[in-house]
């Protein structure tokens, strides 16, 4: 009964699947490929000891059909690959504006262009003199370079089916949420200003008396004369 428990089109065989299928989208979405794989490999194995499903003798009647769907599905990979590179870049271009903008907003900068005074600023807060270092604390470069990013982009290849998926998913949500937080940032901002209006008198300084010339401040009240011999006899 344990030999055949994963037969081809029973319950078992179907919750075999569906949870390896769960199992590696997960770890893509999370680009643990290695894991991934060991997925992919333990179901195969599953299949040969607990199931009716012999892979290579379906192989050896199957040759021709095997490499022709075998070319197919890494020519979508490959296609899938130049896509999800796109995805990426675009990705990593926004993190660059976000944290270009915020560098503008920190130091009350009007418009997009970083001034000639601030440039060497920026550059020491990206990293130089052609990576930043992102927010995962993983040194990228701009332009992105694609042989820094071999393995990524093969394994785009391999689990192009859960890649796709997760990207197409993903990638349109992100960006509607960004966009609705972008438009409404101002109703937050207004929400906490309310609620610590008061709170700004905690921390402001009481106006410091200004100085004389010679560093001292003025007296508060009119100025005692001491009495001197010029000024006559004291009465």
């Amino acid at each position: 009964m344990l030999f055949s428990l994963f037969v081809i089109g029973t319950f078992w065989f179907w919750l075999l699947l569906g949870a390896a299928a769960l199992c590696v989208g997960v770890c893509v979405t999370r680009e643990s490929f290695g894991k991934a794989t060991l997925f992919m490999l333990g179901t195969f194995l599953a299949l040969a000891l607990f199931g009716d499903f012999n892979v290579l003798h379906w192989l050896r009647g199957h040759a021709a059909e095997f490499l022709v769907w075998f070319a197919a599905y890494f020519a979508i990979g490959t296609a899938w690959s130049v896509a999800k590179w796109w995805f990426f870049v675009r990705r990593v271009r926004d993190e660059y504006d976000e944290r270009k903008r915020e560098f503008l907003r920190n130091h009350d900068v009007q418009g997009e262009a970083i001034p000639e005074n601030l440039k060497a600023r920026w550059r020491e807060q990206m990293g130089q003199p052609h990576g930043y270092l992102a927010r995962n604390s993983s040194v990228r470069t701009f332009p992105p370079r694609a042989r820094d990013y071999k393995g990524k982009i093969t394994a785009w290849m391999v689990y192009w089916p859960w890649s796709m998926l997760v990207t197409l998913i993903d990638d349109p949500i992100r960006k509607l949420f960004s966009a609705i937080f972008r438009a409404i940032q101002g109703v937050y901002q207004r929400i906490s200003d309310s609620a610590f209006k008061s709170v700004s008198a905690d921390f402001d300084e009481a106006p410091s008396a200004p100085k004389t010339g010679n560093g001292t401040p003025p007296p508060s009240g009119p100025e005692r004369r001491d009495a001197r011999p010029e000024d006559g006899p004291s009465l």
